[in-house]
């Protein structure tokens, strides 16, 4: 089975950048309308959509956790040029305490901001890895976060993004004035410094591992969810090397997609990732169990349910149901849906992620941004049939300053 996108050229990764990261603010805004709800008819969402679309409700939509914390890591991470523990988890937590309370932050995570603030960010994966008798969280914040982190690192190779070598990438020469950054109590400080990394002194410091997992584990260290946030990462990836391609860009095979990320997935080489242990056996067993409930929920001819989604995916916060149901809401909407009649495929995954309940703001955050991406957006469309149309993006909070990082991120990646 293959779904394509009209445009049969390659995508400007500057287009891509912007379909992810607006897709994703979008799951996340209107998401949240709807969070934690059983299940909800396609024609409730829908109404929203068509409502925002005619100006009959213009009234703004927060966005939570999910969105302010990849917009912090994107900010760390420009402010460093590399991963700095220690700095993220600052601005993690300085962004909860100032202004995190409203949106919706998972039960133990403010903990983990708490823990680190009073140790001064030094050590920070430490107090993460104790949680839940030292298991770890098992949840969907590493994955509800990571589809900005993933075009960070688009420059990568495969081997380079999965091993965390030689990774580094200099600022633009036009850096400062694409998105200036107003710290609170903090500064901007230089890899290798006594304050650079939470273990002092350590000669690997110097060295860039593993991107997602380490931002990651900063708050959930359980294999689900560290699995969870890698299979989301490798699907914005994956997408890009569909969209990209100079020829057929846009053909993508949903059981082939979903092979390749259970296969990138196992060459991830990290020493937090143990695949040789029990645990890491067990979960990346699990996502292959799921995966396969995915296959068998595209078959066309089936068209399942929501009840019947549910009941195999789950929609939870849990990782090893939100990730797999993300991703299917994403393949599912690629095309038509019966009582959705959208021609826009961020718009139609929208609205049929949240029809599937639960965790609505993270699940439809992370399909809309496969969504957005997959269609691309580019900086003039705003009409209403653009994929993703102005009067959608205009209810969502902060909708500047997620453009200035979307237009610094862009024009970093097209050097």
């Amino acid at each position: 089975m293959i779904q394509s996108i009209k445009k049969c050229t390659a995508m400007d990764v500057r287009n891509f950048v912007r379909g992810v990261i607006s897709g994703g603010l979008m799951g996340d805004c209107y998401g949240y309308v709807y969070e934690d709800r059983p299940v909800v008819k396609f024609d409730v969402p829908l109404k929203l959509v068509t409502d925002t679309l005619s100006g009959a409700d213009r009234s703004q939509l927060i966005y939570t956790d999910d969105t302010q914390m990849g917009l912090a890591t994107l900010r760390s991470l420009r402010c460093t040029n590399e991963l700095v523990p220690s700095h993220l988890a600052r601005e993690y937590a300085e962004d909860y305490f100032k202004d995190g309370s409203h949106r919706y932050y998972g039960g133990t995570v403010p903990s983990v901001f708490r823990e680190n603030a009073r140790n001064n960010y030094e050590n920070p994966f430490s107090y993460a890895a104790t949680l839940f008798k030292g298991s770890g969280s098992y949840g969907n914040g590493g994955a509800m976060r990571v589809s900005p982190l993933a075009l960070y690192g688009l420059k990568l190779s495969e081997i380079e993004f999965d091993t965390g070598t030689t990774f580094r990438i200099l600022p633009a020469s036009s850096d400062r004035l694409l998105f200036p950054i107003h710290r609170r109590n903090s500064t901007c400080i230089t890899p290798g410094s006594p304050n650079a990394s939470g273990h002092v002194g350590k000669a690997a410091d110097d060295k860039i591992k593993k991107l997602v997992i380490d931002v990651t584990r900063l708050t959930h260290t359980h294999p689900l969810a560290v699995c969870g946030a890698l299979l989301q990462a490798h699907a914005v990836r994956l997408v890009w090397s569909i969209v990209s391609k100079s020829v057929g860009a846009g053909q993508l095979f949903p059981s082939q997609f979903l092979d390749q990320l259970l296969t990138r997935l196992r060459a991830v080489h990290h020493e937090f990732v143990k695949w040789n242990d029990p645990k890491w056996e067990d979960a990346i067993a699990s996502y292959r169990q799921k995966f396969e409930s995915i296959k068998s929920l595209l078959v066309p001819s089936l068209n399942p349910p929501v009840d019947k989604v549910v009941e195999s995916l789950g929609h939870d916060l849990k990782a090893i149901n939100s990730v797999p149901l993300s991703i299917f809401a994403f393949l599912r909407s690629l095309r038509p849906i019966e009582g959705i009649p959208l021609q826009s495929i961020p718009l139609r995954c929208l609205v049929y992620t949240i029809g599937l309940g639960g965790d609505t703001d993270s699940n439809a955050c992370m399909a809309c941004s496969l969504a957005g991406g997959y269609v691309g957006l580019e900086p003039w469309q705003t009409c209403t049939d653009s994929p993703i149309p102005h009067g959608i993006l205009a209810r969502c909070e902060r909708l500047s300053v997620v453009n200035e990082m979307i237009d610094w991120l862009g024009s970093r990646l097209a050097e």
